[in-house]
């Protein structure tokens, strides 16, 4: 009575293929996804950082302004046929200075918090007196290192020099790497053809009185957090150094020391605000007097820019008359330190993907070494579309606020101001970090397994992350892990 009907058979052939070809656009997907999520955060975080630092300089001819820029008149009662100038005064300086501060201490607060959770999670170990010194002695470097960088070094630059110095902060990863072979071969020396490259970086600009000390000072301190990645535990330097043991135990005690160091160095950074503040300004209680007031919305002086008969324009306190005001926008510093904070953890986490499911050469080396030329097209391409047009960036920053810009044009600049020693700069990195290029890890290792310190710097999101990334992974026991 009952006829059984065979089910239709499926052509496998024809349902592989799709799946097939399903899976290769998901894996393209996620190729350009990773990509520009790494390049986006780190062109990202070093614009942002740049513009921040960019609002910190006083110069010397000016005691009202930090700068001093030409204003677009738009929607401003001022007269066509005269110039004006503007930039953030001194009330203002308080706020961003308090968010750089915040932009250096938010990834120390996450690794904090990713510590806490390792120590409750999982058993520790505390760390040996010679082990914990050595870290404390690094990490204290790196944190003034920041600082110096930050707050001193950055603020007196144009932003395109700001990006370009930002390439000679391997020094001691290089130093590192040009003796870790025991007999010399070619790959030693182009470690110190990188090291010397990077070197000359602190001798090529000098930055007021004190640049001779700070500049130097800055890039060497800030180098040596990644000394671990520099060299195999076997080379000549970590054993003349002893710093092999010391590697070995701190694998097992990481979430402990770090734990720790997180909180010093947020108290370093801190402290070592308020001490460049007090050496550059003779005082730090307006960080703390105006430090609500800056945040708001208050008048924001407006100068005439005085010129003499041949055309040529002066710009100084003596020089400046008929002064006028304009509005600051309120929280402005805020929402740009934000931007900064987002973009840098999106971008490290990008990097930590990328690794995770073994696509780090297209998605992560790449958007990494191409983010520092990014950056600075980008920043060059603004300064001349302002110069062309006061106004043309109106609509998306306040009329006061902008990167400080190199006063030359384009040629001049490479040619006076030896910029064309970025690119040794640039190639020196590229070749001390040319691991990450070709490293390959087990897919979904843990995190500690691909980094050997468990945090980042945003200040300088694709150099301690491409510095950071382990060469080797065998030595590591790995931890799957699928967070």
């Amino acid at each position: 009575m009952f006829k059984e009907t065979p089910q239709e058979q499926e052509d496998e052939t024809r349902t592989s293929f799709w799946v097939f070809c399903a899976l290769k656009l998901l894996k393209v997907l996620a190729y350009l996804l990773t990509f520009s999520l790494v390049l986006g955060g780190a062109v990202v975080t070093r614009g942002t950082l740049l513009f921040m630092t960019s609002q910190l300089k006083i110069p010397p001819t000016s005691p009202f302004l930090n700068s001093t820029r030409k204003i677009c008149k738009d929607g401003l009662y001022l007269e066509e046929d005269k110039l004006y100038s503007t930039g953030v005064d001194s009330v203002q300086r308080v706020a961003w200075k308090w968010m750089l501060l915040l932009v250096l201490c938010v990834p120390e607060l996450i690794c904090f918090l990713d510590c806490v959770k390792e120590c409750m999670l999982r058993s520790i170990k505390m760390p040996g007196p010679k082990t914990f010194f050595l870290v404390f002695v690094v990490e204290t470097f790196h944190a003034t290192g920041l600082c110096l960088l930050v707050f001193a070094v950055l603020p007196e630059m144009d932003a395109v020099k700001g990006a370009m110095i930002c390439n000679c902060v391997a020094i001691v990863p290089a130093l590192l790497a040009s003796l870790s072979h025991k007999r010399a071969h070619w790959q030693t020396a182009l470690n110190i053809l990188a090291f010397a490259g990077q070197v000359t970086g602190t001798v090529i600009w000098t930055l007021g009185p004190t640049g001779v000390v700070t500049l130097p000072a800055a890039l060497v301190l800030v180098s040596f957090a990644w000394w671990e990645t520099a060299a195999n535990e076997d080379a000549p330097a970590f054993q003349m150094l002893r710093l092999a043991p010391c590697k070995r135990s701190l694998e097992e005690c990481r979430s402990v020391v770090f734990l720790l160091m997180s909180i010093w160095k947020m108290i370093v950074l801190f402290l070592g605000m308020l001490t460049i503040e007090y050496f550059s300004t003779g005082s730090v209680v307006a960080l703390f007097d105006q430090l609500y007031t800056s945040f708001g919305s208050h008048q924001v002086p407006v100068y005439q820019l005085r010129t003499f008969v041949e055309g040529t324009e002066v710009a100084g306190p003596a020089l400046l008359c008929e002064e006028d005001f304009l509005l600051s926008r309120r929280g402005v510093s805020l929402i740009v330190a934000g931007i900064h904070i987002a973009a840098g953890y999106i971008g490290y986490r990008a990097c930590v993907f990328a690794c995770r499911i073994d696509i780090q050469a297209v998605s992560m080396a790449f958007p990494l070494s191409l983010a520092g030329p990014a950056t600075m097209a980008l920043i060059v391409i603004a300064c001349g579309a302002r110069g062309v047009d006061v106004c043309f960036f109106n609509d998306f920053l306040p009329k006061y606020l902008f990167w400080n810009c190199p006063n030359d044009p384009l040629i001049t600049f490479i040619t006076n101001e030896q910029a064309w020693f970025w690119l040794l700069w640039f190639l020196g990195q590229v070749w001390i970090t040319g691991y990450i290029w070709t490293s390959h890890n087990t897919r979904m290792a843990a995190e500690e397994a691909i980094f050997a310190r468990p945090s980042y710097c945003s200040a300088l999101l694709e150099q301690s992350t491409a510095l950071n990334m382990r060469n080797s992974y065998s030595k590591l026991p790995v931890r799957m892990t699928f967070e």
